[in-house]
């Protein structure tokens, strides 16, 4: 018996199934990339002098860090920007429509949000105070 694919439920269905073999198919290669990667690593280290291999293992080393320094600073920055929305009386949900690189820049983007949101406010109170009876 064939589903019938035009009801949302069975389309949801549907969808679900192909994510579910899309990520399985992407954990496979992933992992297999890795055994890869890690073999010829290993080959390219049976190549090199003793002062190569140090060279290549402090890079390794360094690169690690650089990545962690990378993902430590993209947590502060978040961290900072809720703390900046919270203090301004704003939900923290306002954090994806900043988008600098900086607290500094987060905040002169949330200047500007601000200003867009107050005229739209005001905006819509001369409306509704210009529609009333008796105005």
């Amino acid at each position: 018996m064939a589903l019938d694919l035009t009801t949302p439920e069975n389309q949801a269905e549907l969808a679900k199934l192909i994510q579910s073999e899309g990520d399985k198919v992407r954990t496979k290669y992933s992992g297999e990339q890795k055994v890869l990667q890690d073999q010829l690593t290993q080959l390219q280290l049976q190549n090199m002098s003793a002062t190569q291999k140090t060279e290549f293992e402090n890079q390794t080393k360094m690169d690690a860090f650089a990545l962690r320094e990378t993902e430590f600073n993209k947590k502060l920055l978040t961290m900072d920007t809720k703390e900046l929305l919270v203090s301004k009386g704003l939900g923290v949900e306002l954090e994806v429509l900043l988008t600098s690189n900086t607290i500094e820049g987060r905040k002169a983007q949330l200047e500007v949000l601000a200003k867009a949101m107050n005229l739209t406010v005001k905006d819509e109170i001369v409306k509704k105070i210009g529609n009333e009876p008796g105005a």
